[in-house]
């Protein structure tokens, strides 16, 4: 802003208007601001402003407040010879023209996308969710987290004061999603002690990066995994899972669950019967000799107790460093009794066994099987498993 210089004439004078002549130049979409120097006179009425080719200025753009003359926002349209103009009760005079020249490239004012998916348009600017981009400084769109729904045709466009472009079109077309399971039966009826195989069949883009299987007894849920005792399968390349001796601890609904880099994909829920009982039943001893076979009455033989049936209420734990976590272990059916309760966790490949004697821990007896972590550390983090042992 150039500075005003004021002095004082005979009051019965003629103001003298004079502006700096410059050059004046202003960059496009910026601000000038022209200064009238005159003489100021106590019977001084009025100062103007005049665009030579268009006459006086009246133009929203502009700010004319006597003396100041400041055009926001510069356009092309803005070049061109300006006069100031003032006047007294003794008359008039205006300041030799002055240039001002307007110059640069079109600014961009606004930069968005717009969105095809089958016929229906979103406009895509950089506050919508789940992008980032979009803007000015930004103008490349990135989508956050794709699914199948983004799956269509994308344009650029951006806005100056001449008017609005647009990119070519982007056709965007997402493959894969989430795991599909399939299990082959819903109903499978196993004898006791023999050998199950519950079939889960997966097809995944992305590839699976995780398989586990979770089984429900009375609402309570458990997960099984390759790591789980007396199991076998439960892999990415093997998903099927496999009962080496089923028992009645094994009766439940089981379901297939697989992980990818998309999210997660469960089959539906099958059941699993186990009939018959290990060794209960009528026996009768036989003997055998030349003349004839003999035989005693029979003796019933009713087998009781079994494995104990082991769960967990909560699948997922999140806490914090430093807080008190326990994992809850629920044990019943525990006949003959329970003589031994301990934990086993696993992370990267590595199990290790955590006991009533483990170091930082609670619990883990056969009073009370649950976990109980006082402080937890971030180097705790892993799959931890409980197992009993009995007389």
């Amino acid at each position: 802003m150039l500075a005003c210089s004021c002095h004082y004439t005979p009051y019965n004078e003629v103001p003298t208007v004079h502006v700096d002549p410059g050059p004046h130049r202003v960059e496009y979409g910026h601000d000038i601001t022209l200064v009238c120097n005159l003489t100021y006179s106590p019977f001084f009425y009025n100062a103007s402003w005049t665009q030579v080719q268009t006459g006086l200025i009246t133009e929203y753009r502009t700010n004319v407040s006597q003396i100041l003359f400041k055009i926001s926002d510069a356009t092309y349209e803005d070049s061109g010879q300006y006069t100031c103009n003032a006047a007294s009760q003794y008359g008039s005079r205006q300041s030799q023209p002055v240039n001002i020249s307007v110059y640069g490239e079109f600014p961009v004012r606004e930069i968005y996308w717009q969105f095809n998916n089958n016929g229906v348009i979103t406009k895509i600017v950089k506050d919508t969710n789940g992008i980032s981009g979009s803007s000015i400084e930004t103008p490349s769109l990135t989508i956050l987290e794709m699914t199948t729904s983004e799956s269509g045709i994308y344009n650029c466009f951006a806005r100056n004061d001449i008017g609005t472009g647009q990119s070519k079109p982007i056709n965007v077309a997402v493959t894969g999603g989430v795991p599909i399971v399939n299990v082959r039966d819903t109903i499978y009826s196993i004898g006791y002690g023999e050998k199950a195989t519950l079939n889960c069949f997966i097809t995944s883009n992305p590839s699976v990066t995780n398989v586990y299987w979770e089984k429900e007894v009375n609402g309570t849920k458990n997960i099984l995994n390759n790591l789980t005792m007396g199991i076998q399968g439960v892999s990415r390349n093997d998903p099927s899972l496999v009962l080496m001796e089923s028992t009645k601890s094994d009766i439940g609904t089981y379901r297939c669950v697989a992980i990818n880099d998309v999210g997660t994909g469960k089959s539906e829920t099958l059941s699993l019967m186990v009939v018959g009982d290990s060794d209960s039943g009528l026996y009768r001893c036989f003997a055998v000799n030349v003349v004839g076979m003999g035989y005693s009455s029979s003796v019933n033989l009713d087998v009781i107790g079994g494995v104990p049936e082991v769960s967990v209420p909560s699948i997922t734990h999140l806490t914090g460093t430093g807080y008190t976590v326990t994992l809850i272990c629920k044990v019943t059916n525990a006949f003959p009794e329970v003589f031994r309760v301990y934990w086993q966790r696993y992370l990267h490949g590595s199990i290790t066994v955590i006991s009533s004697a483990s170091i930082g821990i609670k619990g883990v007896t056969v009073e009370s099987p649950s976990l109980i972590i006082p402080s937890a550390m971030e180097s705790m983090t892993g799959n931890i498993h409980v197992s009993l042992l009995i007389l």
